[in-house]
């Protein structure tokens, strides 16, 4: 009875979160399907004469999404082998109680032939009385019903035994799939990742694509100016109308990530181009996944993903700034949500830029970008 008892819940850990299991599929489904969608329109912008920005987007979400796929798919895989793991142990249970029972029944049968088929009849015609035949009686059904039960409790052994070794196959084959896909992700990932590379070094290396890709720039912060004067429009709440710590001034506020200035504010001039461009920020150069932290107080305005920024965030300050922080891997925040200074608001990503792993970072009185070394220390 014990062991019956651990064998339904078990049964039960197996089947119950069947529901879950099924929500976690569409998810995954609807990833595979977002995926393609996605690779169709790469494939689309890449047959025409898109801009690089967009291609670069696009190539973004893809990576993006199959990332995604791929720990989902790492996750299944582990859930599966540790079903995989309960229901060895089910059927290794299964197998040695169908023995026991079977032991059993085999000594019940040989005991029954030994005795023969009618020696119950022979009992109840030796009963000295009608009180003594109704008491043997009473014991023969006895008897045969242990022998019904017995038999059952075989059976049922036996079903549940051949229940697990199907349901081991079925588990079995989806580890299997589930590696297989996993490997081509991981293959189509791999390609995804050179191809980006690729169109970098062209952009790089071609005099007609870095100026193509300076004038998309340009493009792309005019689109972000438009955002946040479209913010400033709309009534800020009385934390944020006052003054802010930007108009102290002075080199006081923290860097909202630890790495090296690989680009600096203004008008920079590429050494063999001789194209001009204007950087609004500052870009530093940080491990893949390191903190972002918010360098003040502030209101989380607007979450996005931009061409040229990729994942960004807008912070509202007091008296009128906003700081950006762009090409993160991952945000952390939600809009609306009050951040404090030093607060990490998301992780040092690519995503849009030409520079590899990095941060973005930006200060803005209203739309007019500023110098963000003048109050970093």
């Amino acid at each position: 009875m014990r062991h019956g008892w651990k064998s339904l819940l078990l049964l039960i850990a197996l089947f119950v979160p069947l529901a879950a299991a099924d929500e976690e599929e569409t998810e995954l489904q609807a990833l595979r399907t977002k995926i393609e969608e996605t690779r169709l329109e790469a494939g689309r912008l890449a047959g025409e004469e898109s801009g690089i920005l967009s291609n670069l987007m696009k190539m973004d979400e893809e990576l993006s999404l199959a990332n995604r796929l791929l720990r989902g798919l790492e996750t299944k895989r582990r859930k599966v082998e540790e079903q995989l793991g309960d229901l060895e142990t089910e059927v290794v249970n299964a197998e040695g109680e169908l023995r026991n029972r079977r032991s059993v029944l085999k000594e019940r049968l040989r005991s029954l032939y030994m005795f023969g088929g009618y020696h119950e009849f022979e009992l109840l015609l030796g009963s000295d009385s009608v009180v003594d035949l109704v008491s043997r009686f009473d014991r023969i059904l006895r008897v045969a019903k242990r022998d019904d039960e017995l038999y059952r409790l075989v059976e049922k052994e036996r079903l549940r035994l051949e229940s697990a070794h199907k349901e081991l196959a079925v588990r079995d084959a989806e580890l299997l799939s589930l590696e297989n896909e996993r490997e081509r992700e991981r293959m189509a990932l791999s390609n995804r990742r050179q191809d980006r590379r690729d169109l970098l070094d062209r952009v790089r290396n071609k005099r007609e694509s870095y100026e193509k890709l300076a004038a998309e720039m340009e493009d792309a912060s005019r689109e972000l100016e438009k955002i946040i004067a479209a913010r400033s429009r709309q009534p800020g709440d009385e934390d944020f109308s006052g003054p802010s710590p930007f108009d102290e001034g002075g080199d006081r506020l923290p860097w909202p990530v630890r790495g090296k200035v690989i680009r600096q504010f203004g008008k920079t001039k590429h050494p063999e181009f001789g194209t001009i461009v204007a950087s609004n920020g500052i870009d530093i150069a940080a491990p893949y996944g390191t903190d972002v932290h918010a360098v003040a107080a502030g209101r989380v305005e607007y979450i996005s993903t931009l061409p040229g920024y990729g994942n960004c965030i807008i912070l509202r300050h007091g008296g009128g700034y906003y700081t950006l922080y762009a090409h993160a891997s991952e945000i952390l925040v939600t809009q609306g949500e009050r951040v404090a200074p030093g607060d990490v608001l998301a992780r040092v990503g690519d995503t849009g830029s030409v520079a590899g792993s990095s941060l973005h970072f930006e200060v803005r009185k209203g739309t007019k970008p500023l110098d963000p070394t003048r109050w970093l220390r």
